[in-house]
C-alpha cells in the first residue's frame, strides 16, 4: 500500500519514541499552555502504517524537550478510558502495544499550530483497489477519567480520517466517553453528508491528488 504525507517521502529512520509523561503530571498541572489530541484513528481505523505523531518529531524536531510531543496513557489496572473501541494494537514501526482507549497526546500551545497542520495534511492510497483517504480535524469536549480537574472537561483535536470508502470519526452523540465509529460510503458525497450532518468541517472534497501521474 503506497502511504504518503504530502508529497511522496521516504520512512523516518532511527527516530526517537515519543516520550511518556505521567497522567498527573500533565492533567493535574494542567494550565492550558499543552493542547492534547490523539490521532489514533488513522492508525486503528484508516490502516496507516506509520506512527503520524513520531513523524512530525523527527521531520520537525522540537529544540527542546519541553518542545517535544508526548503521550500520555491511563493505567492499564483501571477502567478509566479516554475513548472507546478504539482498541489495541502494535505501534507501527515499533514492538509496543498501545491501548488507543487509554492514550493522548500532548504538545506545547506555542508548537501546536505547526504539529497539527502536520497531521492534518496527511493523505495516502492503495491505487490497486482504488482508494484513497487524507486526515481532518476538529474539536471535542471529553470527560477527565481522572477527575483530576475536579467538574472540568478536557478539549481534544480528534484527527480523523476520510475516505472515498469510509469515514471514520470519535463519535460523541451517544455520551462520554466518545466511540470509534467507522460509516462505510459508496460516494464521496456520502463522506461530506456524515459529517455535515455533525458539524464537521473538512477539506475533503472526494478529489483523488494521488490519481494523476501514477
Amino acid at each position: 500500500m503506497a502511504y504518503k504525507i504530502f508529497q511522496k517521502v521516504d520512512d523516518v529512520t532511527n527516530a526517537d519514541s515519543v516520550a511518556p509523561r505521567a497522567v498527573a503530571d500533565v492533567l493535574r498541572n494542567f494550565n492550558g499552555d499543552v493542547l492534547l489530541f490523539t490521532p489514533a484513528l488513522l492508525i486503528t481505523h484508516g490502516g496507516f502504517d506509520r506512527d503520524p505523531v513520531m513523524e512530525f518529531a523527527a521531520r520537525f524536531p522540537a529544540e527542546t524537550q519541553d518542545e517535544a510531543p508526548f503521550c500520555i496513557d491511563l493505567k492499564a489496572s483501571t477502567h478509566e478510558l479516554f475513548f472507546q473501541k478504539l482498541g489495541s494494537g502494535k505501534l507501527p514501526g515499533t514492538n509496543e502495544t498501545v491501548n488507543w482507549d487509554k492514550r493522548l497526546y500532548g504538545i506545547t500551545a506555542a508548537r501546536a499550530e505547526e504539529c497539527f497542520s502536520f497531521l492534518n495534511g496527511i493523505a495516502f492510497s492503495d491505487l490497486s483497489r482504488g482508494f484513497f483517504a487524507s486526515s481532518f480535524s476538529y474539536e471535542l469536549s471529553i470527560a477527565d477519567p481522572t477527575c483530576a480537574l475536579g467538574a472540568n472537561r478536557l478539549d481534544v483535536k480528534i484527527f480523523a480520517v476520510v475516505s472515498n470508502m469510509f469515514v471514520s470519526i470519535l463519535d460523541a452523540t451517544a455520551g462520554d466517553p466518545p466511540t470509534a465509529r467507522t460509516v462505510p460510503l459508496d460516494s464521496s458525497a456520502a463522506a461530506l453528508k456524515v459529517m455535515q450532518d455533525r458539524n464537521i468541517l473538512t477539506n475533503f472534497t472526494g478529489f483523488n491528488p494521488w490519481a494523476a501521474g501514477e
